[in-house]
């Protein structure tokens, strides 16, 4: 078949350097992945390039306005636990969740704990990246089984509820002053 579609993006300023170790584990894991790297700064993507290896194999790409919509072809997603994993797993990307930084411990832990992404981060386990992101390749059950699950945790619509809760707030203040 097709080589597996593999994007790699772990956002912000990569303060500890995930993107590379993540990068090198997802074109190890399967002969013939095309890895996409998403790269936040030029010294970051000079590396990438620089490593030699199978050029053709992989795609190094500064920061991307539609990453949603690549993420829709991608096999899979290998990305942190912040905003881009929800951004992934509401477009049904089957995503390869780590913990970058503390605050990601909640969206980690509820994507995972849910069955819609795969944990990479696992407390107490020797298993190395590669090995799982070479276990999510190879399973096309499993990755069908977190757009599923995905699908009934996540809808998208989340900051349009926001936004009518924060009206119907603002709407009442409104009233209130009325009677003041």
């Amino acid at each position: 078949g097709n080589p597996p579609q593999v994007v790699v993006v772990v956002g912000g300023t990569d303060p500890r350097g995930y993107l590379e170790p993540l990068v090198t584990a997802s074109l190890d894991a399967h002969p013939t992945a095309r890895v996409t790297a998403v790269c936040t700064n030029a010294t970051q993507a000079t590396s990438l390039r620089d490593r030699g290896g199978a050029p053709h194999r992989l795609l190094v790409e500064p920061p991307i306005r539609d990453l949603p919509i690549r993420f829709i072809s991608a096999d899979l997603v290998v990305t942190a636990a912040g905003t881009t994993a929800t951004e992934a797993v509401i477009v049904g990307a089957p995503s390869a969740l780590i913990r970058a930084v503390g605050n990601q411990g909640p969206v980690y832990d509820a994507l995972v704990g849910s069955g819609s992404a795969y944990g990479l981060s696992r407390d107490g386990e020797a298993t190395s990246v590669r090995d799982h992101i070479e276990t999510v390749l190879g399973d096309a059950q499993l990755r069908l089984r977190m757009t599923h699950n995905a699908h009934w945790l996540l809808d998208g619509s989340g900051a349009l509820r926001i936004i009518t809760a924060m009206e119907a707030i603002v709407g009442d203040r409104n009233n209130a002053s009325d009677f003041v």
